[in-house]
Order: structure tokens, then C-alpha cells, then sequence
């Protein structure tokens, strides 16, 4: 069953982008889904063989591009288009660029995606054709200096989960540790080195991890978004473990605040790497309201999960205040208040 059409409260809303909530508040808005799947005909065969990847906006391919033309049509009398991803937002800006409809791209992984020269050139000129709302200030330098895009068309709206959904569960079982995330950012070979040998380990990824698992880990696959495991299984899953570790590789693209949001929205404590793109760095405090590792080192990791397994009031504290930090800063209505008055604004100019 497709979520927008499940019963309201068996799903989470934040990865409608606040498309949701703006409904709620009495905004007419249209959910397009874009179907890349579709078989390609005679044009974009020649296409994908004649266009190479370097002549292409960043993050986009053939198919792609066909599908976002394909939606234009549902798109007439808009008065803002909303990408949800890099990807979407320059295919969108690829046959529109110039048109009387404000685009805003929610910007994701676009600073950590390797690039040609000639795709930084044309992304360059799509996105100061369009408005981009990124994550976390830690981008907006990266964005200035490798796209060249004004300040004007930038704006910094920090992620957000839905708090009516990811509230503490009765688990089925309890003391685990748990890791979930399928970005590429994720160091699994590091967190597979800090956690053997310790206590029954639960990684929920797509992705495959190193070869031999230590003993004490159970690989779950799937997505989020796309596996047996749904998003009130996952619930369960942070309500019962000890602790919930997020290990990144460096760079400076925030990466892992969805899953430490609602770990802690669950009551989880949170033990996560602080790279250069950490989304939160002036309200997220090691041994305050979670633990942070510095990256590429599981000797840290190690430390840091057997400290939190043995001191109970460690584990009280970040949960309590991991809680705090959520509700005050982490809830998917300030991320869609904050869009909602960018799209105003923009429809205004």
C-alpha cells in the first residue's frame, strides 16, 4: 500500500517534506510521484548511448529527464514547483528554466556527489535559476563555492521527523544495539570492527556490509522505504535498543540526522560520528544529548558504546534530553513552516 494512501498513523509524514502539513494548513498541494521505471523509447535509447554522463546535470541520467518531462503537463497552474531531491530539482530546472513558475530544491548529497567539470558548469546555471533549501549551515560555503549560488537563493531548513509518529513502543525484545541508514555516507566496515564481541547488534541497511559478520550481528536488508520492514516495525526496533550508533565517513553534507531524530524522538540514545557536516553542532553536545565519535575510528566507537552499556545514568540522560532536543528543534512542522514561507515569498517576487 502506497503511504499517502495508508491509514494516518501507520506511517511517518517527514519524507513528504511537509507536503502534509502544508495540506493541513489549508494549502492546495498536489503529491507528483516520478516514474523512472517506464521502458525508454527510440529518443531516449539514443539518448543514454549518444549523451554522456558529464553532459547531464549532476545527480541526473536519461531516463530521468524523460520521466520529469513526462509530469510537466500535471504541473500546469502551479504557483511553486517543490523537488524533494538534487536530482528532481535539475531535471525540473532542465525544462523549465525561464518559465513564470518558481522550483525549490530541497538539496541532498549534492556537495558529497563527484562531478565533471562540464556538470559543475551546467549545474551552476540551473541552480541560480532556481531556490534550494539545504539542510544544515555547513553546507552553504560548499554551495557558494563549488555552484557559485547567490546567498539569495539559498536558505538553511533543518530536517525534521514527525514527532505525533515516533514516540517510545512496547518493544518485543530489549538491550540490542542498532544501526540503520543506506546513504553512502554510512562507515559500516568501522562499525562492524567497534561492535564485535559486544552485545546482539542490529544493522538495518540495503547495502552489503564486509564479510565475515562478527557473530553478534544480524544483517535486516531492505530500505526504510522498501522492505518487509515497515516504518512501525522500525519504531519497535528503536524503542528496544540500547542504543542507536550512526558512524559516517567524513565530508561536509549532513548525513544521518533522520535516523537520530527519531532514535531520539523514541527515547534511544544516540551514539553518532562528527564529521564536518554534523547538522547540529550548537545544540548537539557529546555526553550532553548524545555521544559523538570523531570519523574513521572504532577504537572511539567501541569506547564510546561500551561506556554508554555500562553507566545506566548515562543512558537516562541522553535518552531525557535527546528527547528535549527533538521536540524543541527536531519536529517536522518547523522544516514545513520554514518551506512554507519561502514558497509565499517567492511567489510574491
Amino acid at each position: 500500500m502506497a503511504r499517502a494512501q495508508a491509514p494516518e498513523g501507520t506511517y511517518p509524514s517527514e519524507f513528504f517534506f511537509g507536503a502534509l502539513e502544508l495540506r493541513r494548513w489549508g494549502h492546495t498541494v498536489d503529491l507528483i510521484e516520478v516514474q523512472d521505471s517506464e521502458a525508454p523509447g527510440i529518443g531516449e535509447r539514443l539518448a543514454q548511448q549518444c549523451l554522456p554522463k558529464r553532459w547531464l546535470p549532476p545527480k541526473t541520467h536519461v531516463g530521468l529527464l524523460a520521466a520529469v518531462r513526462r509530469i510537466l503537463p500535471a504541473t500546469r497552474g502551479c504557483d511553486v514547483l517543490v523537488a524533494t531531491n538534487s536530482a528532481l530539482a535539475f531535471a525540473l530546472t532542465s525544462w523549465t528554466a525561464g518559465g513564470p513558475v518558481p522550483i525549490v530544491g530541497i538539496q541532498c548529497g549534492l556537495l558529497n556527489y563527484r562531478i565533471a567539470p562540464e556538470q559543475r558548469a551546467l549545474g551552476r546555471r540551473l541552480l541560480r535559476r532556481m531556490y534550494s533549501q539545504l539542510f544544515a549551515d555547513s553546507e552553504v560555503r560548499g554551495m557558494q563555492q563549488v555552484y557559485g549560488v547567490p546567498e539569495e537563493r539559498l536558505e538553511v531548513n533543518p530536517f525534521g521527523v514527525d514527532l505525533a509518529f515516533w514516540q517510545r513502543d512496547p518493544p518485543a525484545e530489549q538491550g540490542y544495539l542498532l544501526a540503520v541508514g543506506n546513504d553512502a555516507q554510512r562507515d559500516y566496515p568501522a562499525l562492524l570492527q567497534a561492535v564485535s564481541g559486544l552485545q546482539r547488534c542490529l544493522v538495518v541497511t540495503r547495502h552489503a556490509l564486509p564479510q565475515p559478520l562478527p557473530d553478534n550481528v544480524t544483517h535486516i536488508q531492505g530500505a526504510l522505504h522498501a522492505s518487509s520492514l515497515d516504518d512501525l516495525a522500525l519504531r519497535r526496533l528503536y524503542s528496544g535498543a540500547a542504543a542507536v550508533l550512526i558512524p559516517l565517513r567524513p565530508g561536509v553534507q549532513p548525513s544521518g540526522q533522520s535516523v537520530a531524530l527519531q532514535a531520539m524522538a523514541c527515547g534511544t540514545p544516540v551514539i553518532m560520528t562528527r564529521t564536518d557536516g554534523f547538522f547540529d553542532p550548537a545544540r548537539l553536545r557529546d555526553t550532553e544529548n548524545l555521544l559523538l565519535v570523531p570519523p574513521g575510528d572504532p577504537v572511539a566507537l567501541r569506547a564510546a558504546t561500551q561506556r554508554l552499556l555500562a553507566e545506566p545514568a548515562l543512558r537516562q540522560r541522553l535518552s531525557t534530553r535527546g528527547l528535549a532536543y527533538v521536540r524543541g528543534h527536531g519536529d517536522i512542522t518547523f522544516f514545513a513552516k520554514a518551506l512554507e514561507r519561502l514558497c509565499l515569498r517567492v511567489c510574491r517576487q
